[in-house]
């Protein structure tokens, strides 16, 4: 199967004019999603970066932490970018306060395409998955990143409660508390008209709330 699926891949890839990355959605709890990701991992795609969509086990049985546990390195060793969920933070972060399998799936697709949304639309700030993962990973295997999701003006939040936001437990992809770990690096990605200026100081703002946080400067 891994090999009928990456001969796919490689295929569209040829196809395409300017690759900028090959994405995989998966769980690290199930038998197809740790291990054929790590099959898939393990071949490459001929130099293509990958950046992995990550459902981490939230309180696994033992087959889910023991799929989870043989995947993590594969992850670690060929992924450019982890992006790390789970089941917990994407209810958590979902719009309604009961949020059922289509909200979540809802969620988790409005994470990507925040961060694809760079690549698809013009912007003053725009900043290619390449440049991301410059900015984002400071050492090759360090690059299991937390995600966080905030809605915007249909909810009535402005850039500085959206910028907030990004920190706060409620709205990680994943049940942590950044607040408690180091911030070695964080970016925030706004879709739809934002005054700059408005976004400058609330980041100015979220600097100086987060700067314990934060190990230098």
């Amino acid at each position: 199967m891994a090999e009928s699926i990456l001969t796919s891949v490689q295929r569209q890839l040829e196809l395409s004019d300017r690759v900028r990355a090959v994405h995989i959605v998966h769980s690290l709890g199930g038998g197809t999603g740790s291990g054929l990701t790590s099959r898939l991992l393990q071949q490459g795609l001929s130099g293509v970066p990958v950046h992995t969509f990550s459902l981490f086990p939230g309180q696994p049985a033992i087959i889910e932490a023991y799929n989870a546990t043989l995947c993590a390195p594969h992850l670690a060793s060929s992924a450019e970018i982890t992006y790390c969920w789970d089941l917990a933070g994407l209810r958590a972060a979902s719009e309604r306060p009961k949020p059922d399998i289509e909200d979540v799936n809802r969620t988790a697709a409005n994470m990507m395409l925040g961060l694809t949304a760079c690549v698809r639309f013009p912007g003053q700030l725009n900043l290619s998955p390449g440049k991301l993962a410059s900015a984002l990973v400071p050492l090759p295997r360090l690059h299991f990143l937390l995600s966080s999701l905030g809605w915007g003006s249909t909810h009535g939040n402005s850039v500085r409660e959206l910028s907030a936001r990004m920190l706060s437990p409620e709205a990680q992809l994943a049940a942590c508390d950044p607040s408690a770990g180091r911030i070695l690096s964080a970016a925030g990605i706004f879709r739809g008209r934002v005054p700059i200026q408005a976004l400058d100081s609330a980041l100015t703002d979220l600097r100086r709330v987060a700067r314990p946080s934060f190990p230098i400067g």
